[in-house]
């Protein structure tokens, strides 16, 4: 089996607030990033309580370490499901939360094997050996006329509201996440973020800093060139949550 190490970091940029929740379980076996969105308040409240709902249904047993892989695909469903009911009932309970909602991307790994579930526009990275490979996709508008219609993604990021989000936890219709699964190997890593994260960084400084540092210094020092953008750009709210493994 596996040996697992994470550690998350997470700073507000330029925003008042911090409106990012990430949480580590079972020593870095469960691990996840939630990015919320919403007037005054909301965007932290809906992405608290997907990260509450990851943790109590892990607390209630729902995601054992003995759970096959297709079982745990239907759990992981589950638990979106659950989680954009609360979200929905908590932004009607308070008139101030409404319209609060929030990305989630969940990695449970297990043995050798990864099983994630996500929504949103927050990323999983799998890296190995120097390369790295996205495997959730941004649940955009942007990436939906990339299907459509082939074009740079310089060009498509001019339309205007390319980064509205088409898919997230907070909405009344029934969620449809991406669930997906990745054999691991000693020496990968994980990085799952939120886009205030991966949107300043180039790509080539997020693999060089997450493949030769522990996962706290990983953590820390994506945020860091993150931050150090600030001057090119008003920055996100940015999280990075690393994960190694070994044996």
């Amino acid at each position: 089996m596996l040996t697992v190490a994470a550690a998350y970091c997470s700073h507000c940029g330029d925003r008042d607030n911090n409106e990012d929740s990430a949480g580590v379980f079972e020593g870095g076996r469960v691990c996840l990033v939630a990015d919320g969105m919403g007037g005054a308040a909301g965007g932290e409240v809906a992405s608290q309580i997907a990260t509450q709902t990851v943790e109590a249904a892990l607390a209630g047993g729902l995601l054992t370490s003995s759970m096959a892989p297709e079982r745990l695909e239907e759990v992981l469903r589950r638990i979106m499901g659950q989680a954009n009911s609360r979200i929905v009932e908590a932004s009607h309970d308070a008139g101030n939360l409404t319209g609060m909602g929030t990305t989630l991307t969940v990695a449970v790994i297990r043995d050798r094997d990864l099983t994630y579930a996500h929504i949103g526009d927050s990323r999983l990275y799998h890296w190995r050996q120097g390369r790295a490979e996205q495997l959730t996709q941004d649940h955009t508008k942007m990436h939906e006329l990339l299907k459509k219609y082939p074009r740079s993604p310089d060009q498509t990021r001019a339309i205007p509201y390319a980064n509205t989000l088409v898919k997230y936890l907070g909405t009344s219709r029934d969620v449809e996440p991406q669930i997906g699964r990745q054999k691991l190997h000693s020496g990968d890593r994980l990085l799952i973020c939120s886009d205030g994260l991966y949107n300043p960084v180039k790509p080539a400084k997020l693999w060089e800093i997450l493949g030769e540092r522990r996962p706290e210094e990983a953590a820390e020092q994506l945020v860091s060139a993150a931050r150090a953008c600030g001057k090119e750009c008003k920055l996100d709210n940015m999280t990075a949550l690393v994960v190694a493994l070994e044996g």
